[in-house]
C-alpha cells in the first residue's frame, strides 16, 4: 500500500475552526513524533503530536497536542507525518497542536523548515509555559473532585534557547539530545503484510457478534494493538479506509460493518 504525503505543519497552511500539566520551564524535546492518544483510556483516539521533554535537571516529562479528529488525519507508520483519513486538507489552526505549532513560529522558528515531518521538532531546547486554551462550542470546562471547573490550558513555547540545528554547547544538567537514532532500513514485504492479516482477524473477532459503526471498529482495533503506537496507527489508517473496508472479507455498507 502506497503511503501518502503528509500535510503542511505550517501555521499559514492551517484552517480556522473548531499530561502533567507541567509550566514554566526551559526543557529540551528529547523526541518528537505523531501518535494516537486516548487519553488514558477515556476517549476515543485522536491523532497527536507527542513529545518527551527534558527540563534542565534531567527530568522527563510526556506532553501530548492533539490535532483533530481520527476521521480527517492519522499518524504514519513511522511517526513522523500526519496523512489524510477524510476529506480534510489542511490542519484545523485552533487545535492544541497548531496552536503549540503556532507558539513556536512566533517565538522565531523559522516557518520554513516546518514540512510535514514533525521530527524537525527534535532536539528544540526552549522555555515552555501554559497560555489559555480558546473557548470551544460544545466542550465543557473539566471538574475537580469538589465541583469546581479550572481553566483548560496548552504547553506553549514562548522563547527559544536552540534550535534543533543549532551547534550545542556545553552546560551543566539540560537534557540536551545525543543526535537522533538512524532509522533502520524498511524490510523488504512479502505478498502478505502481517499486521494487515492480524487487523483483518481483530476486524472479524470485532463484528461476530453482530454489526459494528466504522467508528467502534476503529476504536477496537486501536485498543488491541495500543501497546505498539506504530503498529496502532497504521491499523487505524487501514479500518479508515473506506476501499480498504469493502475490499475486506465482511460486508461494509452504511457506516457499518458486519459478516453479512
Amino acid at each position: 500500500m502506497a503511503e501518502k504525503q503528509g500535510v503542511s505543519l505550517k501555521p499559514s497552511d492551517a484552517k480556522e475552526g473548531g499530561g502533567g500539566l507541567i509550566d514554566n520551564i526551559d526543557a529540551v524535546a528529547k523526541e518528537v513524533k505523531f501518535t494516537l492518544f486516548d487519553y488514558q483510556g477515556k476517549a476515543a483516539p485522536v491523532p497527536a503530536i507527542y513529545a518527551k521533554l527534558v527540563d534542565r535537571e534531567d527530568n522527563e516529562f510526556e506532553q501530548y497536542w492533539s490535532m483533530g479528529s481520527a476521521k480527517d488525519w492519522v499518524p504514519s507508520a513511522d511517526g513522523k507525518t500526519l496523512v489524510a483519513s477524510g476529506t480534510a486538507e489542511a490542519l484545523n489552526a485552533g487545535s492544541n497542536g497548531m496552536i503549540m505549532i503556532t507558539s513556536l513560529v512566533n517565538a522565531g522558528f523559522p516557518e520554513d523548515k516546518l514540512g510535514d515531518d514533525i521530527s524537525v521538532l527534535t532536539g528544540l531546547d526552549a522555555h515552555w509555559s501554559r497560555v489559555a486554551a480558546p473557548k470551544r462550542t460544545g466542550i465543557a470546562q473539566t471538574a475537580r473532585a469538589d465541583g469546581k471547573t479550572y481553566e483548560q490550558t496548552i504547553l506553549c513555547v514562548d522563547k527559544i534557547n536552540k534550535l534543533p540545528w543549532d551547534k550545542l554547547t556545553p552546560t551543566a544538567k539540560g537534557g540536551r539530545p545525543k543526535g537522533g537514532k538512524k532509522e533502520p532500513p524498511p524490510e523488504e514485504g512479502g505478498e502478505t503484510d502481517p499486521l494487515e492479516e492480524a487487523v483483518k482477524a481483530t476486524v472479524m473477532g470485532l463484528v461476530a457478534a453482530g454489526a459494528m459503526d466504522k467508528t467502534k471498529v476503529i476504536q477496537g482495533v486501536y485498543a488491541a494493538l495500543k501497546s505498539n503506537p506504530q503498529d496502532a496507527a497504521k491499523a487505524v489508517q487501514l479500518v479508515n479506509n473506506d476501499s480498504w473496508l469493502k475490499a475486506g472479507p465482511w460486508k461494509y455498507e452504511g457506516g457499518k460493518v458486519s459478516l453479512g
